[in-house]
């Protein structure tokens, strides 16, 4: 269900960035957030991701995002593959984090996440990505 949310989008390779702060910022602009908000959430719904799919295809996620994600995320790969996982868990974070957020505005929080996540990793990952996804 949730990888419905993850719908492809053109990508723009210019729009892919190896800066950790860049991809934050990007985020950011897209959701009218500030950036410790918009940073919280891209960490959370990225280690949430990882754990949820299987390890071999988490390291080859975090290999193509930002080097400050690749730090951060590495550890989760330990608790992968955990399919207790659900789209609500993705939904909690955004609510936690964004607590005025609507059901209509989380998922299209989660939306904008998973094109900003389709800008900076290859559509074939994703496609990988997705395939694990309830």
């Amino acid at each position: 269900m949730y990888a419905e949310k993850l719908k492809e989008v053109a990508i723009d390779p210019k729009a892919r960035t190896k800066s950790y702060r860049e991809f934050v910022r990007q985020f950011a602009g897209a959701i009218g957030a500030i950036n410790p908000v918009s940073e919280a959430i891209c960490n959370q719904l990225l280690a949430l991701l990882v754990r949820r799919i299987h390890p071999n295809e988490g390291r080859q996620l975090i290999a193509q995002l930002p080097r400050g994600f690749q730090q951060r995320l590495r550890p989760e790969l330990q608790k992968a593959p955990d399919r207790n996982i659900r789209q609500e868990d993705f939904k909690n974070v955004i609510t936690d984090l964004l607590p005025e957020t609507s059901v209509v505005d989380w998922l299209l929080i989660a939306r904008k996440f998973g094109r900003h996540l389709y800008q900076h990793v290859s559509t074939g990952e994703m496609d990988q990505v997705r395939s694990q996804l309830p």
